[in-house]
């Protein structure tokens, strides 16, 4: 695209070029005659041969000056150009180039380069604000863990089992911490998708509520599949694996004691469906377009203390958006709410 962008200035600017050097030329002729026999005429002199040899270095003189006038008049929205893009940096990634200029093609380029700015800076604040969640995430397991060590350094009377209790809050707060950074490295894939294979949705489903049951249970929540049970997509196990668990921890930490996840797999010609429908509280209006993002979590303490760390559905989004699938919410209330993943055939 850039370089068809290339050629179609250089063309443009080419033709320009040589339409004002005829005309120049053209000019310049209509000049010398004129002069010639405007300095016959005045003078009355015969002398062709001197009156030519002037008339021919008053034209050189004046070409030169022209064309020089013309090179930084054509060049001068280029320079402004120029100029604006050296002055931008970090703290100013929020300059934007004028588009008020002579040439189409400077225009473009301004326009395109004000687009490749605007991308800059969304993806410096969203790595900023990345960086901010991820240290507030990964502040309070290690806050966790200094406290423990520390109030039982300070107790000289420590007995077995407070140790024991102690290790177990550190080994949980290091649980986290690493499941964090696991979250935070898939994140931070390339967009280039994995090695793929056509395995079937069943075997992996089923697998992903095996790693997901003992929460289940402790919630008192139960799985439905339902819909064509052979269904194939071509993907990579390992990541289609971490899609569900994430889907139905997702409805799991959200359901209410006693509800159910229904897990719909349907085909078409085109694509393949997996249609998922918790029974959980819902999710406000004003939160829906948010639920994809990093850390965001519909009520931040409670998902906290449910265990989540708001990384769960954009871990999703980002293995979908891999393998060209798609992850949204179809629907929710505060009777429940439904997923779609779309797979294309």
């Amino acid at each position: 695209m850039f370089n068809d962008f290339k050629e179609s200035a250089s063309r443009s600017f080419y033709l320009k070029m040589v339409f004002w050097i005829i005309a120049m030329f053209i000019l310049l002729c209509i000049f010398l005659v004129t002069f010639i026999n405007v300095v016959e005429f005045i003078f009355d002199t015969k002398n062709i041969l001197l009156v030519s040899t002037i008339g021919f270095v008053l034209t050189i003189g004046i070409g030169v000056f022209c064309m020089f006038r013309f090179i930084r008049i054509a060049f001068r929205p280029l320079k402004a150009v120029v100029e604006a893009t050296s002055s931008i940096n970090i703290e100013t990634l929020d300059t934007r180039l004028d588009l008020n200029q002579p040439y189409d093609e400077l225009t473009q380029l301004a326009r395109s380069f004000n687009t490749m700015l605007e991308r800059i800076e969304s993806a410096f604040l969203q790595q900023n604000h990345f960086v901010a969640d991820a240290a507030h995430e990964l502040r309070t397991p290690l806050a966790t863990i200094r406290t423990q060590i520390e109030v039982i350094q300070l107790s000289q009377e420590a007995t077995v089992s407070q140790y024991q209790e102690t290790f177990s809050s550190v080994e949980r707060a290091l649980h986290r911490l690493e499941q964090l950074v696991s979250d935070m490295l898939i994140l931070t894939m390339e967009k280039k998708q994995p090695l793929a294979d056509r395995i079937s949705i069943l075997p992996v489903v089923e697998e992903a509520w095996e790693v997901v049951k003992h929460l289940a249970e402790t919630r008192q929540v139960s799985l439905l599949i339902k819909g064509d049970l052979d269904i194939q997509v071509v993907v990579d196990e390992g990541s289609i694996l971490r899609v569900f668990i994430n889907m139905l921890e997702n409805g799991i930490r959200y359901n209410r004691a006693g509800g159910e996840i229904t897990l719909e797999m349907i085909k078409n010609s085109k694509q393949v469906i997996i249609r998922i429908h918790d029974t959980g509280i819902g999710i406000q209006e004003q939160d829906k377009w948010r639920i994809f993002d990093r850390f965001f979590r519909v009520d931040a303490s409670r998902s906290r203390h449910k265990g989540g760390s708001g990384l769960g559905l954009s871990i999703v989004k980002h293995l979908m958006v891999l393998y060209g699938a798609e992850v949204y919410l179809l629907e929710s209330s505060p009777d429940g709410s439904t997923f779609i993943l779309e797979f294309p055939l």
